[in-house]
């Protein structure tokens, strides 16, 4: 199975920004080193965001991204969050309303992976599963993103607007995106332990895409 690696924002739209950084820089360092790492782990990549720039208008192109996506049967699109109050931190994880076994188990992981890199996990009973959110809990009613593939979960890795993660974001983002990356295999291995369906026919990516 393909699997969407998806840097959030991008482009002119650079996200939440606190102290100077960037919340569409730090998302695409820890995606692009969880592509990378999946890769290395033998997973069949691409992203949204190859390029850090982004200056490309095509790549930048939302249209653009959907299709790249929905040539994927599980997309991860990295994010970090931000608050008014200078307090909230840790990670967290939306899937979709009706999500499947398959984004619950990857998102879960995803956390397991973001706790190991130091940050709180957002749950409401301690547990990774109890990070993991409908996207009707979120900002926004319905997260576009999560509806592209069959499979999908945005991870909101830590709090850009917290001094303690956003340090950590930026000191060690490719650290980050590896071990992001060995949760999302975690979770796909284990769905694949529990014989839940994961495969779906994977179409040709677009044409100049990685």
């Amino acid at each position: 199975m393909r699997i969407c690696i998806d840097a959030g924002h991008g482009g002119a739209d650079i996200g939440a920004v606190s102290a100077g950084v960037r919340e569409a820089s730090v998302a695409w360092q820890i995606a692009h080193a969880a592509a990378g790492r999946l890769r290395a782990l033998g997973r069949l990549v691409v992203e949204t965001r190859p390029e850090a720039g982004d200056g490309d208008a095509l790549r930048r192109d939302l249209a653009r991204r959907r299709d790249v996506a929905s040539s994927c049967g599980l997309l991860v699109s990295v994010h970090c969050n931000a608050s008014d109050s200078a307090t909230a931190n840790g990670a967290e994880a939306y899937v979709p309303v009706g999500a499947t076994p398959v984004s619950r188990l990857v998102a879960g992981m995803a956390i397991e992976a973001c706790r190991a890199s130091g940050f709180h996990g957002r749950s409401h009973d301690g547990t990774a599963l109890g990070a993991v959110r409908r996207e009707s809990e979120s900002q926004h009613p319905r997260l576009a993103i999560l509806h592209l593939t069959r499979h999908a979960a945005l991870i909101e890795v830590g709090f850009i607007t917290h001094a303690g993660d956003r340090e950590r974001l930026v000191d060690h983002a490719a650290a980050i995106g590896a071990r992001l990356a060995e949760g999302i295999d975690a979770g796909l291995r284990r769905a694949e332990e529990y014989t839940i369906e994961v495969e779906v026919p994977a179409p040709p990516a677009p044409e100049g895409w990685v």
